[in-house]
């Protein structure tokens, strides 16, 4: 398979000169250089969450709580994932956080990219320079809190991403395995997973919940029932008791949920906790309502349109999997790598309309104005800058995948037949 993008379109590379194969190849060598760069920095400097996640491996190792009501940056996760750091808790930190790392950014970015273009193109198809390093450009100001902090949100949205793209394979149960290691650790997965119940992918949605299950019990063969059920109850009473500093959390600048948007834009900054609620209440069920009219829209769309378009349309739920949660940091929106790819695709297709491609082009500079923007003027976080942009971008993938039909030679004919679930 062969990316028929600008940059491979014949044309235009003899213009330039340059082979579209060589450009994929320098893409990734851009990557690669630019995950060095972290790698150095990854090697000395400390990085918090991943502190929380090693000591809550060593807590577990040796039977002690894992959670802590008191403590205003606690392990949030489930047992299981405190189980998996136990082995970065059995060596020096200074090499377990270098291979963490490995793990949760040089590993997970470039799987991320590929699981997006496989989503949206299908399998076999090669994503060209334009569809690796757009979404890497506009994704900088989200890829650097989650290094600053060692966060797991890049191997989440990996596995998120790769498990719907299985599923529309046809492969429900490693989809489904893949989506329940996303899940039970973060509701990035909640839309997809909405969407694939309305597409009744059943098979998928129960090996998800057999996995979850897997998943809650499986501390137990280490660590023990007692302990495990115990640690269970804790996890489930540290997700729903933190009260204060969720409101603290609603205030934070860097929380990009429309629940911490509705309590800036409409409560005053001294108010009861009470109002406070009603107004991330709201917030929540505004969000809400545009999940279930975004996933509404997709399903009814199924039987109106066929092809690439059906592809990247599915693009669309992860402008909203960023803020679904109330409480929702910037480095959540790197999920919005796969509408910038599908609207880069859009952009730089050769066999693209010219209104559409033009239209792409605007929004993907807009998105990259909002993101440098707030890394210039960080206030503007306040006012919920990233959350504005990612409600353009999904306005965009909404409305050019339902503008006309594309040239057929965009996406490999193969693969577009191979999509069961959009």
């Amino acid at each position: 398979m062969t990316n028929r993008g600008c940059l491979s379109d014949p044309a235009f590379r003899q213009r330039l000169r340059l082979n579209p194969e060589l450009l994929r190849i320098a893409a990734w060598a851009l990557l690669a250089l630019y995950i060095s760069g972290f790698a150095i920095s990854a090697a000395s400097r400390s990085q918090s969450d991943f502190v929380i996640y090693r000591n809550a491996g060593l807590a577990a190792l040796h039977g002690k709580p894992i959670y802590n009501l008191h403590d205003p940056s606690p392990f949030q996760y489930a047992p299981i994932y405190a189980m998996a750091f136990i082995p970065l808790g059995l060596i020096p930190q200074r090499p377990a956080q270098l291979l963490w790392f490995a793990l949760s950014m040089a590993l997970a970015l470039p799987l991320m990219i590929l699981g997006a273009s496989r989503l949206l193109f299908g399998r076999g198809f090669k994503p060209g320079a334009e569809l690796i390093v757009i979404p890497v450009l506009l994704c900088v100001r989200f890829i650097h809190p989650n290094f600053d902090h060692g966060q797991i949100n890049l191997l989440l949205l990996a596995a998120m991403v790769w498990g719907f793209a299985l599923v529309n394979e046809s492969r429900p149960v490693s989809g489904g395995c893949l989506l329940a290691a996303s899940l039970l650790a973060k509701p990035f997965a909640l839309p997809v997973l909405i969407y694939l119940l309305a597409c009744k992918q059943f098979v998928a949605l129960l090996s998800l919940v057999i996995f979850v299950a897997a998943l809650i019990l499986l501390p137990s063969l280490l660590l023990g029932v007692g302990y495990t059920a115990q640690a269970s109850g804790n996890y489930v009473t540290a997700l729903t008791t933190r009260g204060v500093q969720r409101s603290h959390d609603l205030w934070n600048r860097y929380n990009q949920s429309s629940a911490a948007l509705a309590v800036r834009w409409f409560t005053p900054r001294a108010t009861s906790l009470a109002t406070e609620k009603v107004a991330a209440t709201a917030g929540f069920a505004f969000q809400f309502a545009l999940m279930m009219g975004v996933i509404g829209w997709l399903v009814f769309r199924r039987g109106h349109i066929a092809g690439p378009d059906a592809r990247l349309s599915v693009a669309a739920l992860f402008c909203i999997a960023t803020a679904i949660s109330p409480i929702s940091w910037l480095e959540y929106y790197m999920a919005l790598a796969v509408p910038y790819m599908a609207l880069a695709h859009i952009a730089f297709s050769a066999g693209e309309s010219k209104n559409r491609a033009r239209a792409a082009t605007w929004v993907l500079a807009i998105a990259l104005i909002f993101n440098l923007g707030t890394r210039l003027f960080e206030s503007a976080l306040y006012g919920g800058a990233a959350y504005l942009g990612s409600l353009i971008v999904l306005a965009a993938v909404l409305v050019l995948t339902t503008m006309g039909a594309r040239a057929s030679e965009s996406v490999p004919q193969a693969e577009t037949a191979a999509s069961l679930t959009v």
